[in-house]
């Protein structure tokens, strides 16, 4: 969703760009200020996924991500383990 909604502001702002061509310095001044407003890229994410009363439950967030699986009950689980 966020990939298309880059593009989408891309043209946007390009097509802008086409009609008000003098407007590029007022542009790069609003862009430059809204990426200054931007938190810090998030390098790291954490996902908590829980299952109870005998639920099952996945989690995966993608290419070289860790996955680390906890049971909380003394029974050990079941088939591959996740």
């Amino acid at each position: 969703m966020r990939q298309a909604q880059i593009v989408r502001w891309r043209e946007n702002l390009e097509d802008l760009m086409n009609d008000h061509p003098d407007a590029e310095a007022e542009l790069r001044t609003l862009v430059e200020t809204i990426r200054q407003q931007l938190p810090p890229v998030q390098q790291q994410w954490v996902q908590r996924i829980e299952a109870r009363d005998g639920g099952f439950a996945v989690g995966a967030q993608g290419p070289g991500s860790r996955v680390i699986v906890r049971h909380d009950r003394d029974t050990p689980p079941t088939g591959n383990g996740l």
